[in-house]
């Protein structure tokens, strides 16, 4: 398999245009109503840059979020066909430029429980709730999103054993015609976010039908290769057919207190990019706190030869 770029973080570009994100529990969802053409804009960016892939704008939209929130339910729903609308938009220009070598495709993102809980929680894990709470909550917007006929559905930033549990029990009786990947929440370089060590939840993708990827996002990127390494030797030891996603954040790390991300332990972005293309997964991007110039500088590595390769580190180890 060719390596495929994902975008980067998008509601950090829309913070970049000048959008405050801190008002509600709906975060980027809510920008669906009221400015869905900046949505279009920032999935187009990351087109022009290089990714291969979109994530649509769901990652905290769902029905329990929006009817929160103050909208029908009615709305709801057609502000969730609206982010896959805004992806196919965006692709269809992006096409139309004569811009495109390979083929683009749209990901449904949909974020865990704890993103809805917007208390922190998808970096914790461990909800309290029940299996068949997670099921509704997971079901009632996947009806949506599946139906509006994305090339595959994106689960994020995962943090809890059982909700990946759920996710592919649902997946397998409910919605097994269409491919999925789920990346997970890391809090160090072996563990979920719950605690649970990364190798234990990989048996379960043997009875995964259609999970054609596993991975890691919103994680340091120094944590990378040690957990694709962890993943890598799993699915060999399981004979599992499954690729490796894996997008870390910038870097920064998020206070789930103040909801505000530090501007400590910065890494430039070459160094950033080492940790992503030396992780060797299959589909690589970026997370929060990344942009556009991220995943262009992605593609400008990828696209290196390797006489290039060997003199740009030949010039790093000299500083």
């Amino acid at each position: 398999m060719t390596v495929l770029l994902l975008d980067g973080g998008l509601a950090t570009e829309l913070e970049r245009k000048g959008i405050d994100l801190s008002i509600g529990k709906l975060w980027s969802a809510r920008i669906l109503d009221e400015c869905p053409e900046l949505v279009y804009q920032v999935h187009l960016s990351y087109l022009e840059a290089g990714a291969n892939i979109i994530t649509s704008c769901s990652y905290q939209a769902t029905f329990d979020g929006f009817l929160e929130g103050g909208y029908s339910f009615t709305q709801a729903k057609e502000l969730m066909v609206r982010s896959i609308q805004l992806c196919k938009q965006a692709r269809l220009t992006f096409c139309n430029s004569g811009q495109v070598a390979t083929k683009c495709y749209i990901a449904a993102s949909c974020g865990p429980f704890g993103a809805y809980l917007a208390d922190g929680s998808e970096y914790r894990g461990c909800y309290g709730v029940s299996k068949e709470r997670l099921e509704s909550f997971h079901s009632s917007r996947l009806d949506v999103l599946v139906a509006e006929e994305p090339d595959f559905i994106a689960f994020e930033t995962i943090p809890d054993m059982e909700e990946v549990q759920t996710i592919v029990q649902l997946m397998n009786t409910r919605y097994s015609s269409i491919p999925y990947w789920i990346s997970i929440q890391c809090r160090n370089e072996t563990e979920m976010a719950c605690g649970t060590p990364v190798e234990t939840i990989m048996p379960c993708l043997r009875e995964a039908k259609n999970c054609f990827a596993f991975g890691v996002n919103c994680v340091l990127p120094q944590y990378l290769s040690s957990l694709t390494s962890i993943i890598r030797d799993q699915i060999r030891r399981l004979s599992l057919s499954t690729f490796i996603v894996a997008y870390p954040n910038s870097g920064q790390v998020y206070d789930t207190v103040r909801k505000e991300w530090s501007p400590e332990n910065n890494i430039s972005i070459e160094n950033w990019v080492d940790y992503v293309v030396g992780c060797g997964a299959d589909i690589i991007g970026g997370c929060c706190r990344t942009t556009p110039y991220h995943i262009q500088c992605l593609k400008n590595r990828m696209s290196c030869s390797p006489k290039d390769e060997r003199k740009r580190r030949r010039k790093n180890a000299k500083i």
